[in-house]
């Protein structure tokens, strides 16, 4: 059985076959840009990410995988149109923390311990609600979404997977 996992990383996107006998073969290879638009921000272009997944797809189809893998940057999201796929803003990073301050206020307002208990996790610009909270209060064309019903906000691995299966989904441990 030919298992292949795709890692579209912070810095990029590879693909490796692995054979039943152990051996790794590297199928795709790509970089992608980063752009830091502002202090303590980090993007990326969700569609340069896509086509890169793709690619990685195509060629573990073409070596002949029977099962894929899909490993993602974790925190990153994407907001994008659920009838279209196309994203409405870049994608915020991991990485970024554009959101400190909107994270102290909720701090300062007590809201640490409800996040605990609802979410299990810890308020940090790390995590996907403070980054959603930022595209709704700054980017007109989500919120006109949202009111539409149409509006689709998830980490990385939903945005692919809503593109290459037509399915908004995603894996629990993202």
């Amino acid at each position: 059985m030919r298992i292949a996992g795709i890692d579209q990383g912070t810095t990029g996107t590879k693909a490796f076959l692995f054979e039943e006998t152990g051996e790794a073969r590297e199928l795709f290879r790509a970089t992608h840009r980063q752009f830091h638009p502002g202090p303590r921000r980090v993007e990326h272009d969700p569609m340069e990410l896509l086509r890169h997944v793709s690619a990685a797809v195509e060629a573990a189809t073409k070596a002949g995988a029977e099962i894929l893998g899909l490993a993602n940057q974790g925190e990153t999201i994407v907001a994008f149109d659920r009838r279209t796929g196309r994203p409405v803003a870049p994608a915020i990073v991991w990485q970024d923390a554009r959101t400190v301050e909107f994270v102290e206020r909720l701090r300062e307002a007590g809201a640490e311990e409800t996040t605990w208990a609802r979410a299990g996790l810890p308020l940090d610009p790390y995590f996907s609600a403070a980054k959603i909270r930022w595209i709704l209060d700054h980017v007109e064309e989500a919120r006109e979404l949202q009111r539409e019903g149409r509006l689709a906000v998830g980490t990385s691995d939903a945005f692919f997977l809503w593109h290459l299966v037509g399915r908004f989904v995603t894996d629990a441990s993202t």
